[in-house]
Parts: C-alpha cells; structure tokens; sequence
C-alpha cells in the first residue's frame, strides 16, 4: 500500500483489508478493495491509520492489478490521540467507518457493482 506508515517510534498494530462487490470493468471483472494499515507511538499516544480504496481484478489468470475509479474517496490518513489500550479498537473504529463511506460511494446507477461470492 502506498500509504505505508514510517515513522521511527511508531509500531504496526493492525492490519486489515476488506472485499466487496463484483463489477464489470474494461480491464476484467473486479472487486472492491479496502485497506487499512495502522500504528501506534505509546509515548505520544498517537494512532496514525493509512486508508485506501480501490479496484482489485479477479481474473486469476493474469496477474492481480490495481485500479482506481472517480467515484472512489481518495486514500488518506486519520490520526487521533489514544492510550495504548485503545488504539487497537480505535483503529479498528476508524476502519469500519471508513468500510461504510467507500460503501456509501458507490454509484446508484451507471456502475454495475453487484455482491461477490467467491
């Protein structure tokens, strides 16, 4: 991901990712990808979460690519400030609010997304 968070106190605490839907795209049949990569300072208590969203080919015949559409929010960072005990639920908080808003971007007409099942 190129959101990749470095920063020299910080560790990685989480990891996640989610996968959804199922649409046509020139490139071969897609899916929604979203990520989130987050890391903690215990000494500053910041939590620092690197968000991003894009398009995932699925034709396993040719190797995975990485597309991005318009209509998806563009890939940023959320900080906040929490104890060492909560970062993880925090992260966590930020991930699925973040899930929800790249649902809620989804076209209601004109993009054929349909639920994936593999």
């Amino acid at each position: 991901m190129s959101g990749a968070i470095r920063y020299p106190r910080m560790k990685r605490i989480l990891s996640m990712s989610e996968s959804f839907g199922h649409l046509e795209h020139p490139a071969g049949p897609c899916e929604i990808h979203i990520t989130g990569e987050a890391a903690h300072d215990d000494t500053s208590g910041l939590l620092t979460v690197a968000l991003d969203a894009h398009l995932r080919t699925l034709d396993l015949l040719h190797k995975e690519r990485l597309l991005f559409a318009d209509w998806l929010p563009k890939a940023h960072q959320e900080t906040e400030h929490v104890v060492a005990g909560e970062a993880s639920d925090a992260a966590r908080e930020i991930f699925h609010s973040w899930v929800r808003r790249v649902r809620d971007s989804i076209p209601a007409a004109g993009v054929p997304v349909h639920d994936f099942h593999p």
